[in-house]
């Protein structure tokens, strides 16, 4: 599948650099786009897969610029 391939690439060119979470494609994305807001805003954004992997991403970003936090999001490896 050609996803996966460019997954893998991603990995090998950027290694650590990668994020673990993954944010899927969803209508969650063009809503957020659309109203010029930010997945987390939109209504019932906890509930989303989307709004879950925004924030996931979130508390990744600050373990890496060392201010550990939203640990309730972190997905388990």
């Amino acid at each position: 599948m050609i996803t996966q391939e460019l997954k893998s690439e991603k990995k090998q060119s950027f290694k650590q650099k990668v994020f673990k979470t993954h944010l899927s494609k969803s209508i969650k994305l063009e809503e957020a786009s659309a109203e010029a807001k930010g997945v987390t805003e939109l209504k019932d954004s906890d509930k989303s897969r989307s709004g879950q992997e925004v924030k996931r991403i979130g508390a990744e970003l600050l373990v890496r610029l060392g201010l550990e936090g939203g640990g309730q999001w972190r997905k388990k490896d």
